[in-house]
């Protein structure tokens, strides 16, 4: 396997660890193709697979699992630093438009958080758009950091 870098492919200023948290840390137990992809590509980068699940998912871990009706599937990763002392967020992944559609903010090319605005929920539309014409697949990771007592899986029911 050929190692790669992540300023390769992203942006040198978003932390890699929104993307490994992302994808090592909410895949399912029997992956399919797409996740078997997407875990051999932290794997290239370096990223110590095991040793983030470890860390950060809890035996009683919380999980949504994907579903081809909900089209994503959220995990909840522990023992991170977050915007707040609670330490726990919500990591979603999956279908661009479903997850596309769930966010309010994004990460700049230079880690800021930004609104989604109309203008650049089209741009990202058009990107999808023009992946899937070459029959490409897109994938959107998004994530929360959660606080007690506003809701979140511990205190909301998905909805399929």
């Amino acid at each position: 396997m050929t190692p790669l870098k992540w300023t390769d492919y992203f942006s040198n200023k978003i932390h890699p660890m929104h993307i490994e948290h992302g994808i090592c840390c909410n895949t399912a137990d029997k992956a399919g193709a797409t996740d078997k992809a997407m875990t051999e590509l932290t794997e290239r980068v370096g990223a110590d697979t095991e040793s983030l699940i470890s860390k950060h998912l809890s035996e009683h871990k919380i999980r949504f699992p994907f579903s081809s009706k909900r089209k994503r599937m959220s995990t909840v990763v522990e023992n991170l630093e977050t915007g707040n002392s609670y330490g726990k967020r919500l990591h979603v992944k999956g279908a661009s438009e479903i997850v596309k559609g769930c966010c309010s903010h994004y990460l700049d090319v230079d880690g800021k958080v930004k609104e989604m605005t109309d203008e650049v929920g089209q741009n990202l539309d058009n990107v999808i758009h023009n992946y899937a014409r070459q029959a490409l697949r897109t994938i959107v990771l998004a994530y929360k950091d959660l606080v007690p007592g506003e809701g979140g899986p511990e205190h909301d029911t998905p909805t399929d």
